[in-house]
């Protein structure tokens, strides 16, 4: 599939714009610039929560601290305004290579509905037990003819020969009226 030149535009911008905020934060980071995201909310809110008590010390042992946490916060604010900038751009690119909203949409519904559909792993063969796992959780290893599955906790009650499917991020052992599922791990 070859891009239009529309295309390779609106992910050059996409590019451009999370690079640029990525810069930002850096430049806030650093005090080259001094005001970002929390600034503005800031001043948004200060007509809200203004005491008017003047006596209130900005000093203190950890000032400096929560000084330096708050310059950390408004660079990832910046970082994270890069996130949703790009992401409607890229959604534009994926509209303009469907040719339609609605076609776009479709695309997404199939690709749901395909992700969604279980995914034959042939028959059971072996099941072996671990006792104790990563941070002492139970874990078995599923073995089918087409390869190997750990899941979390012990399975039992499944026989040699059932057929084997997986759904995303679960194992399905069994017909359709007796199926088990199991979490698969990694």
């Amino acid at each position: 599939m070859e891009n239009t030149e529309a295309e390779n535009l609106l992910r050059g911008y996409a590019f451009l714009a999370s690079a640029a905020l990525v810069v930002m934060a850096i430049l806030y980071w650093f005090g080259v610039i001094t005001f970002g995201p929390l600034e503005l909310f800031s001043l948004i809110t200060a007509p809200l929560t203004q005491s008017g008590d003047a006596s209130v010390s900005h000093g203190g042992p950890l000032s400096g601290l929560f000084e330096g946490l708050r310059v950390f916060v408004g660079g990832m604010l910046w970082i994270a305004l890069a996130v949703p900038v790009r992401a409607i751009l890229e959604e534009r690119v994926a509209i303009l290579q469907a040719g339609s909203r609605a076609a776009y949409k479709e695309q997404l519904r199939e690709a749901e509905r395909l992700a969604n559909a279980p995914q034959s792993l042939g028959k059971l063969v072996a099941v072996t037990h671990s006792k104790g796992g990563f941070l002492g959780r139970d874990e078995s290893l599923i073995e089918t003819s087409e390869g190997f599955y750990r899941v979390v906790g012990l399975v039992g009650g499944v026989k040699k020969g059932e057929p084997v499917s997986r759904v995303r991020d679960t194992l399905q052992i069994g017909s359709e009226d007796a199926q088990r599922q199991f979490n698969i791990i990694g």
